[in-house]
């Protein structure tokens, strides 16, 4: 696989977006998803095309079924062969209206706040 991936390298093959928009339009059309990329070119893959196309070099075929070049990230995560899968799960940020929520309380704690003192300070006799 490492000299496949090398010889690729070596050979310049490209970025495909072109072949994006292939794969995009064999995902609307099902028949399509077994044939070769409509919009294909020589010496050019995307990442999961490019996936493929290393493992199938090795002799192991992760999306059965599926052209080498209209293969996606849910093929290869779907695959039948015995795999470990990492997944990264990243925290979910705070919604835009939950920040200004945050925001805005902090900024009437800060006005608020000396009020709140003089208020629970005992009064001066004269």
């Amino acid at each position: 696989m490492l000299s496949e991936a090398l010889e690729l390298v070596a050979t310049r093959a490209r970025y495909s977006l072109r072949e994006l928009l292939g794969t995009l339009l064999a995902l609307r059309h099902s028949q399509l998803r077994g044939r070769d990329n409509l919009l294909a070119r020589n010496c050019s893959l995307y990442c999961s095309a490019f996936v493929e196309h290393l493992f199938r070099k090795a002799g192991l075929h992760l999306a059965p079924g599926v052209h080498e070049k209209n293969t996606t990230p849910e093929d290869l995560a779907r695959t039948t062969v015995p795999h470990d899968t990492y997944r990264l799960e990243r925290e979910v940020p705070p919604t835009k209206l939950a920040a200004f929520k945050t925001r805005v309380k902090s900024r009437m704690d800060a006005r608020l706040s000396p009020l709140i003192r003089r208020k629970e300070r005992p009064a001066r006799t004269q």
